[in-house]
């Protein structure tokens, strides 16, 4: 399913009040355009499931149907009259249409806005849920918040840790770890060193909207070859398709390393190459002590980046295939049920 018609003038005008959409996968199994919408707005990440509605107008009762049954939790339409916006907003359904207006309410952020940018209608009313003295956000735009977001997230018993032990483990400074717990904690995702209800998740997917533009970018070092996969294997920590070769063969994977040292190099048998089929990445985790681990994914016993970084470089990948192996390996990989239930 393509994006149908409306998907890019809808970027425009984000992009014309200085804010970023970015377009994901499609949901194949729907009759109408229905995507995933990667958001970025004033250093917020956080996704969408979109169904695009051409017809205008259109029952409410009918669209309320038709955002359900594709599963979706975005509408976009051509336009959207105000009795229709306060109904659509009445029954918790986000929406936009292409005369400006937006109706937006997700974890971190609370947005009304109507008419075009610079209209005489142009009209914003923005809250990252401080509506009653209280925030619910968390700056993902930094890499090295991402980074110990990313620990925290994967190892939640790291939680409990020293603060010292959680920096070393995220590769960031000690003054970041109680400021971004404070935090957490200020915005109710985490109490008493421990994730709270629904936090964990919540805070996982405005970080896998994030990473896809912030984190990911960063970690790239060079793209090389190497004739043999498991000497690449034997020498760095494996990630996105070459993480799951019972789902893909990618035509480049990840590996991540320390250092791109010259006798890493020749260990792994690298070289520059018109058709490369590796992406050497940073690795700026370290694996914390086992009394902070669980699931079978310990240290020392696989090769492999943690689960959650496995799934946000297939998801994020540009790649169809690899998009439908991380929607595969989303559902298969038991350290990662506890996201499934609020799955991208």
């Amino acid at each position: 399913m393509d994006t149908g018609s409306m998907f890019h003038s809808f970027q425009e005008v984000l992009r014309q009040r200085g804010w970023r959409v970015d377009l994901g996968p499609p949901k194949t199994s729907a009759d109408l355009p229905t995507y995933l919408l990667f958001f970025s707005l004033d250093g917020l990440a956080f996704t969408q499931t979109c169904i695009e509605i051409a017809q205008y107008p259109l029952p409410i009762s009918l669209i309320t149907k038709v955002a359900r049954d594709a599963d979706a939790d975005f509408v976009l339409a051509p336009k959207i009259g105000p009795t229709t916006s306060s109904e659509l907003r009445r029954l918790s359904i986000n929406h936009a249409d292409l005369t400006g207006r937006l109706s937006l309410r997700s974890p971190g952020v609370v947005l009304e806005v109507e008419g075009l940018p610079g209209g005489n209608s142009d009209g914003v009313s923005k809250a990252w849920l401080r509506e009653h003295n209280k925030g619910r956000s968390i700056d993902l735009t930094s890499t090295k918040t991402a980074q110990l977001v990313f620990c925290i997230l994967n190892w939640p018993k790291l939680l409990a840790a020293p603060s010292r032990l959680i920096a070393d483990v995220a590769g960031v400074s000690l003054g970041l770890v109680p400021r971004t717990l404070r935090h957490l904690e200020e915005i109710e995702m985490v109490h008493g060193r421990r994730w709270m209800g629904s936090g964990r998740s919540i805070i996982a997917h405005a970080w896998l909207a994030a990473y896809r533009n912030r984190l990911g970018p960063s970690l790239h070092i060079a793209t090389m070859e190497t004739p043999l996969l498991e000497v690449l294997e034997a020498n760095t920590t494996l990630g996105g398709g070459f993480a799951v070769p019972w789902l893909i063969r990618p035509r480049i994977g990840a590996a991540y390393v320390a250092e791109l040292s010259d006798d890493l190099v020749r260990a792994s048998r690298l070289r520059k190459s018109e058709s490369p089929n590796v992406e050497v990445r940073k690795k700026f985790w370290r694996s914390p002590p086992a009394e902070f681990l669980e699931g079978p994914h310990r240290a020392g016993e696989q090769n492999t980046a943690p689960p959650l970084l496995v799934y946000a470089d297939l998801s994020s990948s540009l790649d169809q295939r690899e998009q439908e192996a991380a929607r595969a390996y989303l559902q298969e990989e038991p350290e990662l049920q506890w996201l499934r239930g609020g799955s991208l």
